[in-house]
């Protein structure tokens, strides 16, 4: 620092030392002041450009050729009610071939797997749960076509992609139908949404209430899900919570219900003491995402 201030004082005074330039008294002075006055250091140029180069120009150059974001217009892309009947004729058909190429239609348009599971498969189990109430399938068409929904959703869903940095599972869900329901596709739907996004899940599709009981007595569950289609199925529903909670090791267990009898009637989730009520596998990952945050907090 020293010699860049002599470097400096040298080159507008003159250098005393060798005797080249005379300066006055007074050139003398403004010297020794220039001396006691606390240097500022410059950067060089070129480490003044590096710095502008990496912090202003290249940010602005690289977001100048970033890709738009992509927007996708759901009502263009969500299946029609007639797309929907064409797809069910073909699992009623056993035709998954075909099924499988409405499937990749519906891609093309931008659909990925959860518009796929909301949009095309959990309408066409509803509509051949109401094809059966109606008399229009008997009860092997619906097992079958219910089988074969099956089928396509282990074929279709993509592996699990959990967060970068997750360590450990977001949870523990046990996922069951009512004793005595027949309908068991929401099951199907659930699992494969909570498992993709971490969650350790258990089904039990078609079960008894001893061996529901014997199951949540033996596991840690944070969510029990009860997933209900015909009233019939509801009346012995408030005692089977009841002892679900008192046989459950997590004294924080949440029941979670959800089907078409909840759907037309959401107070009947008080009704059976349940604790909350969802609308469909999007909507209780939501819910369950928001009691696991909850409780990660009380636990801190």
């Amino acid at each position: 620092m020293r010699e860049s201030a002599d470097a400096y004082l040298d080159l507008h005074f003159g250098d005393t030392e060798s005797g080249t330039e005379q300066i006055d008294s007074g050139g003398l002075a403004d010297r020794n002041a220039l001396r006691r006055q606390p240097q500022t250091y410059f950067p060089p140029w070129s480490d003044l450009l590096d710095r502008v180069l990496r912090q202003q120009v290249l940010p602005r150059v690289i977001a100048s050729h970033l890709p738009l974001p992509v927007w996708v217009d759901v009502s263009l892309v969500k299946p029609s009610a007639r797309e929907v009947e064409q797809f069910l004729g073909c699992i009623l058909m056993d035709d998954l071939s075909r099924a499988h190429v409405l499937i990749e239609q519906f891609a093309a348009r931008g659909a990925d797997h959860d518009m796929i599971l909301r949009d095309l498969l959990t309408p066409a189990a509803r509509r051949l749960g109401v094809l059966w109430e109606e008399d229009r399938c008997d009860f092997a068409a619906v097992t079958l076509g219910m089988v074969r929904l099956n089928q396509i959703l282990l074929e279709t869903s993509p592996p699990p992609e959990l967060p970068a940095g997750m360590e450990r599972m977001a949870g523990q869900a046990l996922f069951a139908a009512a004793p005595g329901e027949q309908h068991t596709f929401g099951i199907a739907v659930l699992a494969d949404v909570f498992r993709r996004t971490g969650w350790l899940v258990s089904t039990e599709p078609r079960s008894t209430r001893t061996v529901l009981l014997a199951i949540a007595r033996r596991n840690w569950f944070d969510v029990i899900g009860l997933s209900v289609t015909a009233d019939r199925w509801l009346k012995g529903l408030p005692a089977i919570i009841r002892s679900l909670r008192a046989v459950a090791p997590n004294p924080a267990l949440h029941v979670m219900v959800g089907g078409k009898v909840f759907l037309d009637y959401p107070e009947r989730c008080q009704f059976v003491g349940a604790d909350s009520m969802a609308v469909d596998a999007q909507d209780a990952l939501r819910q369950a995402s928001r009691l696991d945050l909850n409780r990660t907090a009380a636990r801190r």
